[in-house]
């Protein structure tokens, strides 16, 4: 999974969201960017599992609540449960 892979020049600095995009498994997203940097992410699963994450280094000043990350190969991998969210927010 990756968030805002194709963003338009125009809108590189620009605060930009969605809310409950449905992704493959079922899984509910919600994201939103700001400055240039990724602001929050919001993963609500229908089913427990595991859903990677392209290019961690990207969110990795995002602290983690809900589910469990593990890095492999530059990406992560959170494991989580079926109707629990898991966020991923910017630290004031």
């Amino acid at each position: 999974m990756q968030f805002f892979p194709a963003i338009s020049e125009e809108w590189q600095e620009d605060a930009v969201s969605f809310t409950g995009f449905l992704a493959g498994n079922g899984l509910l997203v919600s994201a939103s960017r700001d400055g240039g940097r990724m602001a929050s992410v919001t993963l609500l699963p229908r089913r427990s599992g595991d859903v990677r994450i392209k290019n961690w280094a990207s969110l990795s000043h995002l602290a983690l609540s809900g589910g469990t990350l593990r890095l492999e190969d530059g990406d992560a991998l959170l494991t989580l449960t079926a109707g629990q969210a898991c966020t991923l927010r910017q630290v004031p």
